[in-house]
């Protein structure tokens, strides 16, 4: 017994492809999306041109010149309110990141400190019922 969707089972029992079962460009007559699924192509676009390698545009090193010559034409403004910028989306990078490691250590400590609450409760208990 053939098991799956409509099309596929036709296919294989050989339905598909008799006078009347499908219209003139080979694709099965059905407007329900489900059943009618992709239209199978016997040629794709990978398969005509074949993989492609991967290539970086350029020389490698890139060329740094015209972004030093951009920073040479600024005044003594535009660089004071740059590096000001610069200095707060650094320092907002910083503390985020010392957040995070102070966090992941507190979690750590309070864990051990759980730990340890319950063997002494656990010692308590014990002497307790000695």
């Amino acid at each position: 017994m053939i098991r799956g969707g409509g099309r596929a089972r036709r296919l294989l029992q050989g339905h598909i492809g008799h006078a009347g079962n499908t219209p003139e460009d080979g694709r099965e007559a059905c407007s329900h999306p489900r059943r009618n699924g992709i239209p199978f192509r016997r040629h794709s676009y990978c398969d005509r041109r074949g993989p492609e390698p991967a290539r970086a545009d350029g020389a490698g090193v890139p060329d740094f010149g015209e972004y030093l010559q951009a920073l040479a034409t600024l005044n003594r403004s535009e660089i004071v309110a740059m590096v000001l910028t610069l200095g707060v989306l650094l320092f907002g990078v910083v503390t985020a990141v010392l957040l995070v490691r102070t966090r992941i250590r507190a979690g750590l400590a309070e864990s051990a400190l759980r730990d340890r609450i319950a063997t002494l409760r656990a010692d308590h208990d014990r002497l307790q019922t000695l």
